[in-house]
């Protein structure tokens, strides 16, 4: 697998916000992502300004990896100006082949999540020595 299969992670948008009928729906927003690639396997950071780690909702399944979360701003008086409403934070990415599902891991600081997306041993770059005969 080249480096550039590799490191192509696709991004999807998600339907409407849903959930149980008796919560109002907030809107859907797209969080901003950034995805690297090295030797060891992909980092992904997304942008989810006002979001704690508790809040938020990683799973991997059949290859995609679907973060979510909910903003939701509690206020005591009445709103002058709002710039941070809230919103359903919801993004999936497709992963690349290769990558070793049981050792993703995520952090939360300063309202940016990281992801760490390790590649398997079999995908990791190697060298082989060649013997004489």
């Amino acid at each position: 697998m080249t480096t550039e299969a590799k490191s192509r992670v696709e991004s999807t948008e998600a339907g409407a916000a849903t959930g149980p009928s008796s919560k109002p729906r907030l809107p859907l927003v797209l969080p901003p992502v950034d995805v690297f690639a090295d030797e060891r396997g992909l980092t992904i950071d997304a942008e989810l300004p006002g979001v704690s780690a508790d809040e938020l909702q990683l799973e991997f399944e059949r290859g995609v990896l679907t973060l979510s979360a909910e903003r939701r701003m509690e206020t005591s008086g009445r709103v002058l100006h709002r710039g941070l409403a809230p919103v359903h934070f919801h993004r999936r990415l497709t992963l690349p082949d290769g990558v070793d599902v049981e050792k993703i891991s995520a952090e939360a600081k300063n309202g940016i999540l990281r992801i760490s997306v390790p590649y398997s041993e079999a995908q990791k770059k190697r060298t082989i020595a060649v013997r004489t005969a």
